[in-house]
C-alpha cells in the first residue's frame, strides 16, 4: 500500500516521503517501509515510533539540527493523513462487504421466489387473486384523487386563494388571526395538490391538462408495486411448504375484489383452505395503507385429523409456517 492518502496532494507528500527516503543519518527506509505496508492505524504508529526512536537515538534530540526535526515534523503529518485513509479504507471495505452480504441475501430470495412461481397451479391461483386486488387498489386510488381534483379545482382553477399579506412589511400574520388562518389553509391545501398544478408553463393555480393520464399512471404504478410485493411473500411462504410436502394442487375462489380462498391438496395427504384480503387502513401519521390478512382454515393434517382452525404450533409443526400477516404501506 502506498503513501496516497489525498490524491490531489500527492506530490507534495511524495517529495516529503522521498526527502524521509534519502535521508541517511540515520537510515529510516525500514520504518517508511512498514509504514507503507501497514493496513492499520496501530501498525501506522508502531512504525513512525520506531523512526522516532532510532532518529532520537542517532542525535542529541536537544541540540538535533532544524531538518531532522523539520523531517520529524512531516513524518506526523503523513501519518496523519495516512492513518485516516486507512480509516476511510477500512470503513469502506466494511460498506461493501455488508452491501455485497445484503445482495447476497435479495439473490438467494429471489431466487426462492422465482423457483416458487415455477409450480403452475400456486403461479395461476396468486396471478387471479391479484388481478382482482390489482383492480381493486387501481379503482380505489382513482377515485379518490379524482374526487381531490374536484374539491380543489373549479373549472381548472385553484379554487383556494391565498390572503394579502398585511399591508405594513413588518407586520406580523398573528394580528389578522382570519387572514392568518386563510393563508395556512391554503398552503396546506396547495402542498396537498402541487403535483396537479400545470408546473410546465408555470401556471402554478391551474390544473395539468394531463391530469386523468396522471391519475391513472400514479394509480396502475402503486397497484402494481403493492400487488407484486403480495405475490412474492405469498409465493415465497407457500411455495416453500409445497416444496416441502413433495407437491401439491392449488385452485382459487373469490366471494368479491378484496376476499379470496386458495385451497391446497398436498401430495402427502394433507390439505388446508387459505383466506386473503385486502383490508385498507390509516396509519396514526394519516398515511393511507393496505393490509393483507391471511389465515387457513379447515385443515387435514397426513395422519388423517382435521381441524376447522388450527393453532399456530400445529401450522408450524405440520406446515413449517409460523406468521402469515402481510401489510403493505405507503
Amino acid at each position: 500500500m502506498k503513501f496516497k492518502m489525498i490524491k490531489e496532494a500527492y506530490d507534495y507528500w511524495g517529495a516529503k516521503v522521498k526527502k524521509l527516503r534519502d535521508y541517511k543519518n540515520p537510515d529510516i527506509n525500514a520504518e517508511i517501509d512498514e509504514m507503507e505496508k501497514a493496513t492499520t492505524r496501530k501498525e501506522v504508529y508502531a512504525a513512525e515510533e520506531k523512526a522516532k526512536q532510532k532518529i532520537k537515538s542517532y542525535y542529541d534530540w536537544n541540540s538535533a539540527s532544524y531538518d531532522v526535526r523539520g523531517l520529524i515534523f512531516d513524518m506526523e503529518h503523513l501519518i496523519d493523513d495516512y492513518s485516516r485513509y486507512l480509516t476511510k479504507q477500512q470503513d469502506r471495505k466494511a460498506i461493501e462487504a455488508k452491501k455485497a452480504e445484503k445482495t447476497g441475501k435479495k439473490d438467494a430470495l429471489a431466487a426462492k421466489i422465482q423457483k416458487a412461481f415455477e409450480h403452475p397451479l400456486l403461479n395461476k391461483a396468486l396471478e387471479s387473486v391479484g388481478k382482482d386486488f390489482f383492480k381493486a387498489i387501481k379503482d380505489s386510488i382513482t377515485e379518490t384523487e379524482t374526487e381531490k381534483v374536484k374539491k380543489y379545482f373549479t373549472k381548472d382553477k385553484f379554487n383556494i386563494k391565498d390572503p394579502p399579506h398585511p399591508r405594513y412589511q413588518y407586520a406580523s400574520w398573528h394580528e389578522d388571526d382570519k387572514g392568518y388562518e386563510k393563508h395556512i389553509k391554503y398552503s396546506k391545501a396547495w402542498e396537498y395538490m402541487k403535483e396537479y398544478f400545470n408546473h410546465k408553463n408555470k401556471k402554478l393555480d391551474v390544473l395539468r391538462p394531463d391530469w386523468k393520464e396522471y391519475i391513472d399512471k400514479k394509480a396502475t404504478d402503486y397497484a402494481t408495486l403493492i400487488v407484486d410485493r403480495w405475490k412474492n411473500k405469498m409465493a415465497l411462504k407457500l411455495g416453500e411448504v409445497i416444496e416441502r410436502k413433495g407437491g401439491a394442487t392449488v385452485k382459487s375462489t373469490s366471494d368479491d375484489l378484496f376476499h379470496h380462498d386458495l385451497f391446497f391438496k398436498f401430495d402427502d395427504g394433507a390439505a388446508f383452505r387459505v383466506n386473503t384480503q385486502q383490508v385498507w387502513a390509516r396509519s396514526k401519521l394519516g398515511n393511507i395503507f393496505t393490509r393483507y390478512p391471511t389465515t387457513f382454515h379447515d385443515v387435514k393434517f397426513k395422519d388423517g385429523k382435521f381441524m376447522k382452525i388450527p393453532s399456530a404450533e400445529k401450522m408450524q409443526d405440520e406446515f413449517g409456517i409460523s406468521d402469515f400477516t402481510i401489510s403493505e404501506k405507503e
